[in-house]
């Protein structure tokens, strides 16, 4: 993740990337290897440096200023008061004029500030019954061996950490949710561009995977192994053993039950973003608060986010100084709403959605603070938060699609076959985002730059060190489906299932010796490898007519 210019502050999120000059070769260096024939490359080849993505710790000051009821009251009487003490003075006609101006603007506000409408609009559900279309996929199927609810080391302790959502109901903007309808057509929405005949769009992609039949099916016939499945269980039971007792994760995951026993702690520390991290795993695999081993410690998973939550006037924030960790905590959040329909979050889902729309810069990306000029991979995630909220119900205005379509052509090369950090390159981690985050917004399987990126990331990979590119290039070329899947695929799947720990208190876990896993420790590599090994069931494939009824 890139290098953050220069402040007087103490910066959790790393170093941007370097940009690499327009007119480029593909890089050689010993962080990004030259492109390699993939029937001859062997897996020991070294990705690209994932420091481009820590996460921040240190609360920073907001370019957004918050604005609270009890501001607003202090305005207004101090407004009537000044009338009040200079009524004499004025004349009647100079008081009307000043009251209907008031009125005339208050109006223009509402009337101009009503959200659009969302570019496409997904619907997924997860229930106990699985997708007629998957059950009846004659498929290989493996067996998932689930720990039993007393094989966590920790206490099964319920802290009633929520918050009242009824003290947060009437801060709810009930204009941002739409439940799509039964007939809409995600193809429909797409009104920029015209769509060629053939054309394989994006209409899939939903959570009904995780149901425990559908993911045992799906991981037979999708790539998946026994031994895959066995390292996500063994992966998420030591994520669960270092849950603290106030229900979060943290980077620095040493401490609790822990006591130091695992080695390589993160370097940095954001509470929302470890805990958003974990509960992604947790979800990934079919857990739930309501079903599964882990419901005590993923409900405290949850508790603790909507905790953290700070309501203001732009919405509910989880950054703790960090729109990466705005967005993951989002992710989470959703799924859990989206897998359970527990009411109870979704409160908290609309507000987190509106404070990334809120904060997304004029020219359409996001970075680390609020309204900063966007970089490819913190939009990356603020895209991924947005499209997890579509799938659940919630409508984001058709604005911020736009724009971050707009973003994301603005960083690409080669009619969107790479993409750059902050300008047109071709940088293997941004192009990674980039195409995943241009499937997601719309564009047709057969495009000719989604077909060159791709190709170009499995020669670029899979990298022996860099989770962070391998967990964005495998979900591009699961939903892609072409022939370098299956080359990519058993590479990568058994590289984790060997690199797993087996030692003590380790065992489970993952940690590679790199920059960005220096700064996210243990408990980061865990989670981004064990997503990477759900990728079969996780999000159905894009492109696939039976992902969705």
């Amino acid at each position: 993740m890139a290098k953050q210019p220069e402040s007087n502050q103490s910066r959790p999120v790393p170093a941007p990337p370097k940009v690499m000059p327009e007119k480029i070769s593909i890089p050689t260096n010993d962080l990004q290897p030259a492109v390699v024939p993939r029937t001859k490359k062997p897996l020991d080849t070294v990705g690209p440096d994932i420091g481009k993505t820590r996460i921040r710790s240190e609360s920073v000051t907001l370019t957004v200023p918050e604005i609270d009821d009890e501001g607003a009251q202090q305005t207004e009487l101090t407004v009537t008061d000044h009338l009040h003490r200079n009524r004499r003075p004025l004349s009647s006609f100079l008081v009307s004029l000043i009251v209907h101006t008031s009125l005339i603007v208050v109006l223009a506000l509402l009337v101009f500030n009503k959200p659009g409408d969302s570019i496409i609009s997904l619907t997924a559900e997860v229930t106990n019954t699985p997708d007629p279309e998957v059950a009846a996929m004659d498929l290989e199927k493996i067996e998932i061996v689930a720990p039993d609810e007393d094989q966590s080391e920790l206490e099964l302790k319920q802290d009633d950490l929520s918050v009242d959502t009824e003290q947060l109901a009437p801060q709810i903007n009930n204009s941002l949710i739409q439940m799509p309808s039964d007939h809409e057509n995600p193809a429909q929405a797409e009104e920029l561009a015209p769509i060629a005949p053939n054309q394989t769009l994006p209409t899939g992609g939903g959570l009904k995977g995780r149901d425990a039949e559908a993911r045992s099916r799906l991981a037979g016939t999708r790539g998946g192994s026994q031994e895959s499945e066995q390292a996500v269980e063994d992966g998420l039971r030591w994520i669960v053993n270092h849950q603290l007792e106030d229900g979060s994760w943290r980077l620095l995951h040493q401490m609790g039950e822990c006591n130091g026993r695992c080695k390589n702690p993160g370097t940095r520390e954001s509470t929302t973003a470890a805990t958003g991290l974990a509960l992604m795993a947790l979800l990934g695999a079919g857990y739930t608060h309501q079903v599964g081993p882990y419901q005590s410690e993923v409900r405290k998973g949850l508790d603790y986010l909507k905790s953290q939550m700070r309501i203001g006037t732009y919405g509910g924030n989880l950054a703790e100084g960090s729109m990466y960790a705005q967005g993951i905590a989002t992710i989470a959040l959703s799924e859990a709403y989206i897998m359970t329909k527990d009411a109870e979050l979704r409160v908290y889902v609309e507000q987190a959605m509106k404070y990334i729309v809120n904060a997304q810069h004029k020219a359409g990306g996001w970075r680390y603070n609020p309204g900063q000029p966007g970089d490819m991979t913190v939009t990356g995630w603020q895209l991924m938060a947005l499209k997890s909220c579509a799938l659940g119900g919630f409508e984001v205005p058709r604005e911020t699609w736009e724009k971050a379509r707009t973003f994301l052509d603005s960083k690409g090369e080669s009619g969107g076959s790479y993409y750059g950090y902050q300008k047109p390159g071709i940088e293997p981690v941004s192009t990674a985002v980039g195409l995943l985050s241009q499937m997601y917004l719309g564009w047709p399987r057969e495009r000719a730059a989604l077909q060159t990126g791709s190709e170009r990331l499995a020669d670029w990979g899979p990298s022996k060190v860099d989770v962070y590119f391998n967990y964005y290039s495998t979900q591009v070329l699961h939903h892609m489906r072409t022939p370098v899947w299956d080359e990519w695929n058993p590479q990568l799947r058994d590289y984790l299932v060997q690199t797993q720990d087996k030692r003590g208190h380790q065992s489970g876990s993952w940690y590679f010796r790199q920059k960005h896993g220096k700064n996210g420790g243990r408990l980061y590599t865990t989670a981004m490898s064990v997503m990477i090994l759900e990728v079969y069931y996780r999000y159905l494939p894009l492109y696939d007519d039976r992902a969705v009824d």
